[in-house]
């Protein structure tokens, strides 16, 4: 797995993430347990306590399985598909247990209504993400600039 993960974009402060928690589910997560994966029809928003997660490109027929992305404590695992409906294309795979927040798609367009804040944040890293989504590496076949 190639270790050039991408940077971490906008960072929610403590209150946000305090009032971010009342949106949705805490749950431990083990080690292993992929939390979405391509293939699956949707996923969930997750907020992540202590646990830690890995955003992995998995492998093709012409490239190996990549890291993306790492996100720990206090970061967020969400992109702009999870309100448009887009499918899944990258795994995240816990790394090391711990807690996390899930927050369904009807929960978080509750969240980008009712907190400005977390929804100028949200949508800026969901910008982000969309332009970058391999963290400035250019996926096979994409002809945009990385």
């Amino acid at each position: 797995m190639n270790d050039g993960a991408a940077q971490r974009g906008p960072v929610l402060d403590e209150e946000q993430s305090r009032r971010l928690v009342e949106y949705g589910e805490t749950e431990h997560v083990e080690v292993g347990r992929d939390l979405y994966a391509p293939g699956d029809d949707s996923y969930d928003f997750f907020l992540l306590l202590t646990a830690t997660v890995d955003i992995i490109r998995d492998a093709t027929a012409i490239e190996p399985e990549r890291l993306v992305y790492q996100g720990g404590p206090g970061d967020f695992l969400g992109e702009l598909s999870l309100l448009t409906g887009q499918h899944v294309y990258l795994t995240a795979r816990v790394v090391t247990a711990g807690t996390v927040v899930r927050i369904g798609a009807t929960a978080l367009r509750r969240v980008l209504a009712e907190q400005p804040d977390i929804d100028d944040l949200l949508l800026e890293a969901f910008g982000e993400r969309r332009v970058h989504p391999l963290g400035g590496r250019q996926c096979p076949g994409d002809r945009r600039p990385p």
